[in-house]
């Protein structure tokens, strides 16, 4: 129920196919709410509380298109994007 499980799922995922972390630990829900939190207090993510959810709503704190230049300059984070 919730955006940051879902995200978290997708994390997962992204990092089990396109990164090759399949043998390594993968995050928690509750290491990625604490993960999502840090980026929050960067503001390189907006996290919005709700009433109606117990997990924040979650929007970048910048443009995608920066996102996407950052990613493409780590040589581990880059393959995600291929």
């Amino acid at each position: 129920d919730g955006v940051l499980p879902a995200v978290h799922r997708r994390l997962c995922t992204l990092l089990r196919s396109h990164v090759g972390l399949s043998g390594a630990k993968l995050p928690t829900l509750a290491e990625a709410g604490e993960m999502a939190g840090r980026l929050g207090d960067t503001r390189l993510l907006l996290l919005d509380n709700s009433k109606s959810s117990r997990w924040p709503t979650l929007r970048l704190g910048m443009q995608p298109d920066d996102v996407i230049f950052a990613l493409r300059e780590d040589s581990l984070l880059s393959k995600m994007l291929d």
